[in-house]
């Protein structure tokens, strides 16, 4: 996955599978889900950056709806739980 560090989110209909858009100010991300349903997923400041190039995030995220994918980013690469 791909780490964009941006200073506003692009629009849900403008997002790229792929890309992890990342607001380092306020410590919230945004992407689409990677197992490919299209899901939009956010994150806040309870998951910490632990690495910015290759994007790796401290905890999994899981999609509460839909795919109800679970998975961790490390090194930029999201590993399905």
């Amino acid at each position: 996955m791909q780490s964009l560090y941006v200073d506003e989110f692009p629009l849900p209909s403008e997002a790229k599978k792929g890309v992890v858009y990342y607001m380092d100010v306020i410590k919230t991300g945004f992407m689409l889900c990677p197992c490919g349903c299209g899901a939009h997923i956010g994150f806040g400041p309870a998951w910490t950056v632990a690495s910015k190039e290759p994007f790796t995030l401290d905890g999994s995220i899981q999609v509460d709806g839909g795919c109800r994918s679970h998975f961790i980013i490390t090194k930029g690469v999201a590993n399905f739980v």
